[in-house]
């Protein structure tokens, strides 16, 4: 990209700026001197959240294509695709990756001649039709050789790696790795509650669950995208947390329907008991008056009342034994 038109869209915008490093001792230092190296090429650059873009990433410039386009670089490229007047910028060219694969893929993407190279000016486009991008592939992997021969020499020559506390700070990242997986577990849980109250209680593909967490920025624990497969290998692991949250929809509507119907079930208990009492109260108000109505001289009583017999039978034992044939 000309140098001129480079100054202009830095100074118009909207401008990604993008800014890598490797391990997290680097970022603090690391990030400030790109920051200082940016300002001296051009000083009229601002970063205003409205405009422009700063994103921050620690991840191995060797990392998978797949977790590189998950991380922030992806989130960048995105930016570009919305925004066709955005441009990325970086520092040098290995800030963008170490893997040759990462810049024909950007170059695929048609954003090729939009992300530049402030130090030599150069679009990513440029760097691959010079095979840049595969002398910086080389130049890392021949530095890991090295680093990884010097680290063996020096293991053979009697050297010791690590610290005494090794084994207790070990203990506690693995403590602190294990709560993070909860979090991670409990977040893909929630938001597969969320779509079944959403879908009203229909179940969600595990596609539409994947790109829901994407849109969220959730990733797996090595930072890549919950792809299907991916997801059913989470439900396998966390099958009844997983059909509890999708059971998020119908559990509270059951609850409510089983407390109402036992509202009902207790009313319908108390009225018919009432009405069971209210029943025998007359019954007994009836018998009584049929006793009071027959006189002493009667030495029949069945032959004034031809249903005495009947009701005689239905009464208490004691009202049933002053029912019984009165002689004078």
């Amino acid at each position: 990209m000309d140098r001129n038109e480079l100054s202009r869209r830095m100074v118009s915008g909207p401008v990604v700026f993008y800014r890598r490093v490797s391990t997290k001792a680097q970022a603090e230092g690391d990030f400030r001197h790109q920051l200082r190296a940016l300002k001296v090429m051009h000083p009229r650059f601002r970063i205003t959240a409205d405009r422009n873009l700063d994103l921050k990433e620690v991840i191995s410039g060797y990392a998978s294509p797949e977790k590189r386009m998950a991380g922030k670089l992806g989130v960048g490229l995105k930016f570009l695709h919305r925004n066709p007047d955005a441009i990325m910028v970086v520092t040098e060219a290995d800030r963008i990756a170490r893997k040759a694969e990462i810049f024909e893929r950007i170059d695929a993407q048609g954003l090729g001649g939009r992300v530049v190279d402030l130090s030599s000016g150069e679009t990513v486009s440029d760097i691959i039709r010079a095979g840049k991008h595969k002398k910086i592939e080389e130049q890392f992997l021949a530095h890991r050789k090295a680093c990884r021969t010097g680290i063996r020499r020096y293991q053979q020559s009697g050297g010791v790696l690590g610290r005494k506390e090794i084994a207790r700070e070990s203990q506690k990242g693995s403590a602190r790795a294990q709560a993070i997986a909860c979090e991670r577990r409990d977040d893909v849980l929630r938001v597969v509650g969320k779509l079944a109250i959403e879908n009203r209680g229909r179940r969600s593909s595990l596609a539409q669950v994947g790109d829901r967490l994407k849109d969220l920025g959730i990733r797996t624990g090595q930072g890549l995208f919950f792809t299907p497969l991916r997801l059913t290998q989470f439900k396998k692991r966390h099958g009844t947390k997983w059909r509890y949250a999708e059971d998020s929809y119908r559990r509270p509507r059951m609850r409510i329907r089983r407390k109402i119907l036992s509202f009902q079930i207790e009313t319908r208990r108390k009225r018919n008991a009432s009405r069971r009492v209210a029943r025998l109260d007359n019954l007994t108000r009836f018998q009584t008056r049929i006793i009071n109505r027959v006189r002493p001289a009667d030495t029949d009583l069945s032959s004034h009342h031809p249903y005495f017999n009947h009701i005689r039978h239905s009464l208490p034992v004691q009202v049933r034994f002053q029912t019984t044939r009165i002689r004078h």
